[in-house]
This record gives C-alpha cells, structure tokens and sequence, in this order.
C-alpha cells in the first residue's frame, strides 16, 4: 500500500526481530477478525463490549481496516522486544529480517510505514547497533534489487548526546540511505541532515511529526 502524501500513521507496533516475517501484519489481521467474530461478530456485540454505541457502517469499516491495513506502523525492533542474545543470534536475525523485507516488499504485503529500532548507541552496544543495521539492509537490498521500503525509518532509544544523532546519520550514510532527516519538536517538523538526490537538500524542514507512541 502507497502511503498517501503528508499521511502520518496513527499507532506504531513494536514486535521483537525474531519474530518478524514478511506476513506478520496480515497474520495479525487475520488473529483480529477471528476475535472479533468469535467475541464480537456484530454491532451489537462490539458496543456492548465496549460499552459504546456503535453502527454497522463504523463495524463494516472496521472489518475493512482490519483486512486492508491492520497495522500502519511497524517497527522490527533489536532493543528491548529482541532481549538478550548473543551477537550470533542478532545477525541471523538481522539477515532474516532483511531476507523477509524483501519477500514483503515484492509481494506487497508490508505496513504503509515501517523499520528498525536498534540497540543504544552507547559504550559496546553501539558496534552492535551499527552492525545489525548494515547486516539487515545489505540483505534486504541484495534481495530487492536495492530498493527499501517508503518511510523506511530507523528508531534510535535512550539518546543521551548529540554525538549519538550524529553516529546514527554516519551509520545510514553507510548503508546507502539516500536521505536523511532528524525530527526537531521545536520545529513541527523534521530537518534534513544528509542527502544524496536532489528533491531533499541539506537544512530542508519537511513538515512530519512522528506518532505520540513513538516520542
């Protein structure tokens, strides 16, 4: 699905990197309509659950939303929804999720908006972030024929420095990101930092706020 300009997503789904797989949004999907058929198959049922009235229209369009695009954002996440794994682990799981970003993307069935978390830039953590970073869009890339998906985003936790901001914008760099931007509140907006192509130029505001879960 082809996010529509200036559309921002409503909520951001985390699951934990081992777990991602190029149909994990539509399987949700499919787990929703089956609740909902089993614990609230109608109107009726779903308002007396939430104890809100509610018509058939808005149930229809639940039903469509939960089959068109049940999640708008998501992010695969190798902070705290991966947990403790050995280096080992974390770079297979890095090429598994690029490999199964790439089987997404062909077949169409990703989020509107999606990308990573990654560990804390800080002490020996750091390495690791970059590294898992290169390993997932060398193998998605490798696989797509170069692309990436549309607002492919990277989420970066705990920032303690600016030097982290920094190491984030040399790491995307590397991996051959051909914009970048960092959300600045002050601004209600987001400030390109790097570019490669010419419709984005260094210092350029683009009007973007990134959904409340996400801050």
């Amino acid at each position: 699905m082809t996010p529509l300009p200036g559309r921002r997503p409503i909520h951001t789904a985390y699951v934990g990197a081992h777990l991602f797989r190029a149909r994990l949004a539509a399987e949700w999907g499919e787990l929703a309509l089956k609740t909902l058929a089993d614990c609230a198959p109608d109107a009726a049922g779903l308002s007396a659950a939430l104890d809100h009235q509610l018509d058939e229209r808005v149930f229809a369009r639940l039903q469509a939303k939960l089959r068109r695009e049940p999640v708008e954002d998501l992010r695969i996440d190798f902070e705290d929804g991966f947990g403790n794994r050995s280096g080992q682990e974390e770079d297979g799981a890095a090429r598994s999720a690029g490999a199964e970003l790439a089987v997404g993307l062909a077949r169409g069935s990703l989020p509107s908006f999606l990308g990573i978390r990654v560990k804390a830039l800080e002490g020996a953590r750091a390495a690791r972030a970059g590294r898992t970073l290169e390993l997932l869009v060398t193998s998605l890339v490798e696989r797509s024929g170069g692309k990436l998906p549309a607002h492919f985003t990277v989420t970066l936790p705990k920032v303690a420095t600016p030097e982290q901001v920094t190491a984030l914008v040399r790491l995307y760099g590397e991996a051959g990101t051909p914009w970048i931007a960092c959300y600045q509140p002050q601004l209600a907006g987001a400030v390109v930092v790097a570019s490669h192509v010419t419709n984005h130029a260094i210092g350029e505001i683009l009007s973007w706020t990134p959904p409340r879960d996400t801050l």
